[in-house]
């Protein structure tokens, strides 16, 4: 009866509507009574995503002190609180999403099971590289992280994707330890709370997966030119896309087909666009779209990509007299070569000592 009754606070906290939940104990808590306070502190604190990265950095601090039992508990109970900040995330577009939880809810979902312990019986920490380093944001996590323990989930994409891709990680891993930690939990069978909790996060980790492929084909460098040594470090204020059946759009609205500088030249004011179009792009195609900005003001810069990770974006200015000895059908590959000989002779000649 005492171990069904420290069942009443987790879900509770979370959903408010649910029946399960803490109450502390008397004697010898192995750690429960803080536990309780911890997740009493979350729950004032607004259930937000920061208050839940404090909550886990507490429970850790507790976990050499806790028993199996109560670290199975906080296991369990951790997994549905964390519902509270992922669910209310989840209307954001994919990049405020990564912003928002990237370096607060998603270490906890990388890193190991609270109820895990080492072969001495201690539990098991996991891997450091899954915490958040000082001062390291959202988007400087990811790229350490594809760049390492999850190499193989995202390296092979930009950083724009790295949210989605990972994202996709981290509720298939939320899911699968929600489904041990109950399974796990012989009170939990009977009572439809946890399996609604597991099923939330079922249906966070489907809605995940069924973006991920998107992304993961967007997200390929190869859609982008190789930047070459005429490229260079460029900020832009808008960015238009030469789809391969000529369409274009600027910042996703399309573009007219005939004579879009206006639209263009009205979003770049006096800052610069770029434009992404596919390697194999036919030259007239990226021709015409720059000329016609350029007749209306505007500057359009062609995006590529650095060859190695992590794929930085690198800008070419177009000569206004055009690229020699192109023709029409050339790929957009080959007029960024041709700039880049043309930039690396010149740079070879600058070097050259005098005679």
């Amino acid at each position: 009866m005492r171990a069904a009754a420290l069942l009443a606070l987790a879900l509770a906290a979370s959903c408010g509507q649910d029946a399960i939940g803490l109450t502390p104990g008397g004697g010898t808590s192995y750690g429960r009574a803080e536990l309780t306070a911890a997740i009493e502190g979350y729950v004032a604190a607004g259930r937000t995503p920061a208050a839940f990265a404090a909550l886990v950095d507490g429970v850790r601090g507790l976990l050499d002190r806790m028993d199996a039992t109560v670290a199975a508990e906080a296991e369990r109970k951790l997994l549905v609180l964390a519902l509270d900040p992922v669910e209310a995330a989840a209307p954001l577009a994919a990049p405020a999403r990564a912003t928002t939880l990237a370096t607060t809810v998603w270490p906890f979902a990388l890193g190991p099971s609270l109820s895990s312990r080492s072969l001495s019986g201690r539990p098991e920490l996991g891997r450091t590289e899954y915490r958040v380093l000082p001062d390291e944001d959202a988007a400087a996590y990811l790229l350490r992280l594809c760049d390492g323990p999850l190499a193989a989930d995202c390296r092979h994409a930009v950083p724009e994707a790295h949210g989605v891709l990972v994202e996709a990680g981290v509720l298939r891993r939320m899911t699968e330890r929600a489904r041990n930690a109950v399974s796990a939990c012989y009170p939990c069978a009977g009572d439809p709370a946890w399996a609604a909790a597991v099923a939330r996060w079922e249906a966070l980790e489907r809605d995940a997966a069924a973006i991920a492929p998107t992304a993961l084909r967007e997200g390929a460098p190869g859609r982008w030119p190789v930047a070459g040594a005429a490229a260079e470090d460029v900020a832009v204020v808008a960015s238009a896309q030469l789809a391969t059946d000529g369409r274009l759009t600027l910042d996703g609205v399309e573009l007219p087909p005939v004579s879009p500088g206006a639209a263009i030249a009205a979003a770049a004011g006096t800052g610069a666009v770029g434009l992404q179009a596919a390697p194999a792009t036919p030259w007239a195609q990226v021709e015409a779209v720059v000329r016609a900005a350029r007749a209306a003001g505007a500057t359009v810069l062609v995006d590529a990509r650095a060859p190695t990770y992590p794929w930085p974006v690198r800008r070419y200015r177009l000569p206004p007299g055009g690229v020699p000895g192109l023709r029409s059908f050339d790929p957009l590959q080959v007029a960024l070569r041709t700039l880049d000989h043309a930039a690396e002779l010149k740079a070879a000649g600058a070097a050259a000592p005098p005679r």
